[in-house]
């Protein structure tokens, strides 16, 4: 207030005048109080003296001008305050950033790219709005960077091919022709897309039909008897497993033989050394006799020295001698016992052996008729032997019986008078049994030779039977490598009928979506019909649908042929052959389990005679071996009775001349 006391202070207005209204004075003017200029459009400051955000050239003097700045290729909507440049994108240019720089091109909010355009197949480096730059002659590609059909060398201008590459080029327009008809054909369906919709329908019906009739002819392949593949296969696994379980069966069958044969071996390890012992006491009891019958002639010899009394010494002699005699008696008696013993393990062993064999015929009873002969004919050959065996041994124990007898009537003597023409024929009598049990040793000795050869006979026999089970067991492998082939074979053609199936169901699963694409599409065209603002997408939206169907029916038509060719090529080529494989595995399986079977129980059983008969002709050798020494035995006994004998008869007739004396 000018008029008001005291008197205040005025400051100048100091109103930027290029921002600022003036009134008809020129003059600019300010808010009394708050000193706010009065500001032109667009102008902002307490003195006016500069633009609000997105606006520039304050200096016009009609207050600031809009940026403009394009919100696509520009950061925003601010620009220099002066000259008016808004920021721009990466190669976009011009004051308010609405073009692409030169060589760039695709204004969009990231900007423009570089055309890039090829040095030697361009004929300048500055592209159009769509990036394509401008190409020689024969040259093309975006940046003219590659030379047309049939043209090569783009540095020497794109020069034409050899001529054999125009049949490529015939090829690729061939190709293009169908194309185009395939376009117009779709054109044309587009246009008319109700009235070709029954048609249509009903081709796609019948293509169904047979799809359907595909999928279940593919579902139905079968091998033979009207089994499928995968019940063909799960047969050959079945008979594989029996064929496995009928190896591992008689597997075990031979194992249980080689356990009764162990058996049998450790009896006769146990009669072997009952025998050992047996002989053992013997030769003690014969060692014996020798030994101390000679000291207790000796000291009936001393004694008649000594003391000159015949009778006396003679009585003595005679108890001592029979003392002596049933001493032996007794240890021979207790021989006998262990040899009887011995006997009784040696049948018992026998009857082991014949129950091992009476298993293994239970076992294999298919072949009783083959080897019945051959078995009566070793069942013969062991009771000679063991006939020939008792024989052997009943002549030994007469002999032995008979040298006892001898010595015991040497030993008994109690009288003086003894008869020596009776000792002579005894002892010439002695000497003839021995020489007739020699004689019959060595008729033994021969016929245990015979038993030799058949020993050897049969053990060819096992061994050209023990070949024949090898054989049959490497043709036995070579049936389970034709039987995993066939199993490999039959397996690829269930996978083949399998991938057959499902490109039959695949394709009748697009043909049930092409039925409901082609409704749509007949809806579709119908509400097009009605509405007509939304005609045209309507019918860009059925020519879609229409074009992805011909395409799917076109594919549907081809798997589907394929598909079934594929199916009865599988059924023609496959399930025969399969059929046929399997067949034969069956049979041949059973005869290889019947045959194996066989073989393996004839070769054990064999083998199992001939351990016997290893057996018997130990047995029979041991007892040669035993009669031999009792013929020796006896020979020797029977002259040392001869040599007592004649030692007791000079005793007594030297005691006769000491009495006569």
């Amino acid at each position: 207030d000018p008029l008001a006391l005291p008197h205040g202070r005025c400051d100048r207005c100091s109103c930027y005048e290029a921002g600022t209204e003036q009134d008809e004075q020129s003059i600019t003017r300010c808010d009394q109080v708050t000193g706010q200029c009065q500001c032109k459009p667009n102008v902002i400051g307490r003195d006016c003296g500069e633009c609000q955000p997105g606006y520039f050239n304050i200096r016009s003097g009609n207050g600031c001008e809009n940026c403009l700045c394009d919100p696509v290729g520009s950061y925003n909507s601010t620009c220099d305050r002066y000259s008016g440049q808004c920021h721009c994108r990466p190669g976009v240019m011009g004051q308010r950033c609405d073009q692409c720089e030169n060589y760039f091109y695709g204004f969009s909010s990231e900007g423009c790219k570089p055309c890039e355009c090829d040095e030697s197949g361009s004929k300048g480096f500055q592209c159009d709005q769509n990036g394509q730059c401008p190409c020689n002659d024969n040259v093309e590609g975006r940046r003219c960077d590659r030379c047309k059909e049939n043209k090569y060398d783009r540095h020497r201008g794109c020069i034409d091919c050899p001529d054999c590459y125009n049949l490529v080029q015939d090829a690729a327009d061939l190709h293009r022709a169908k194309l185009f008809n395939l376009s117009q054909t779709l054109d044309e369906i587009a246009r008319t897309p109700v009235t070709n919709d029954d048609e249509f329908e009903a081709k796609l019906k019948a293509v169904q039909e047979k799809v359907a009739v595909l999928a279940q002819d593919a579902r139905d392949n079968s091998g033979d008897g009207g089994q499928t593949y995968a019940e063909v296969i799960d047969d050959l696994h079945k008979h594989l497993d029996s064929v496995r379980e009928h190896l591992v069966s008689a597997d075990k069958f031979q194992d249980d033989a080689n356990a009764e044969i162990d058996r049998a071996r450790q009896n006769y390890t146990i009669l072997d050394q009952i025998t050992e012992n047996a002989k053992k006491e013997l030769q003690q009891a014969l060692d014996l006799l020798n030994d101390e019958g000679a000291q207790a002639l000796a000291r009936a010899k001393e004694k008649s020295v000594e003391f000159g009394q015949q009778s006396e010494q003679i009585s003595d002699i005679s108890r001592e001698a029979r003392a002596l005699a049933d001493k032996l008696e007794s240890e021979a008696q207790f021989d006998l016992k262990n040899a009887k013993d011995a006997k009784d393990a040696v049948e018992k062993a026998h009857q082991l052996a014949k129950s091992a064999v009476d298993l293994q015929l239970k076992i294999g009873t298919e072949l009783r008729s083959e080897v019945g002969l051959e078995l009566s004919h070793v069942k013969q050959s062991l009771g000679t032997v063991v006939q020939t065996s008792k024989e052997a041994l009943r002549k030994a124990n007469e002999v032995y019986d008979t040298a006892l007898t001898l010595l015991n009537d040497v030993n008994r003597q109690t009288q003086p008078e003894i008869d020596i023409s009776q000792l002579k024929k005894d002892a010439v009598a002695a000497n003839e049994r021995a020489d007739e049990l020699l004689k019959q040793i060595t008729e033994l000795s021969n016929s245990n030779g015979e038993l030799f050869a058949d020993f050897e006979t049969e053990q060819e026999l096992t061994e050209a039977l023990l070949k024949r089970a090898e054989q049959q067991q490497l043709e036995d492998i070579e049936l389970l490598e034709r039987a995993k082939a066939a199993l490999d074979k039959a397996t690829k053609a269930v996978e083949q009928g399998d991938n057959t199936l499902k490109e039959a169901n695949n394709t009748y699963e697009k043909l049930a979506g092409f039925q409901s694409d082609v409704q749509r599409t007949s809806e579709s065209a119908e509400k097009a019909l009605q509405t007509v603002p939304n005609i045209e997408k309507e019918i860009q939206n059925a020519e879609s649908l229409i074009s992805q169907a011909e395409e799917a029916l076109d594919g549907a038509n081809k798997n589907a042929n394929e598909a079934k060719k594929n199916a009865q090529e599988a059924q023609l080529k496959y399930a025969e052959q399969a059929s046929k494989d399997a067949e034969l595995i069956r049979r041949k399986a059973n005869e290889t389990k019947v045959a194996a079977r066989n073989l393996r129980e004839e070769a054990d059983q064999l083998n199992h005679r001939v351990k016997l008969t290893e057996m018997d002709i130990f047995k029979l050798e041991e007892s040669s071996t035993k009669d031999d020494n009792l013929v020796d035995d006896a020979k020797r006994k029977v002259g040392q009775a001869k040599a007592d004998t004649q030692e007791a008869q000079k005793q007594i007739e030297k005691a006769n001349a000491d009495l006569t004396a």
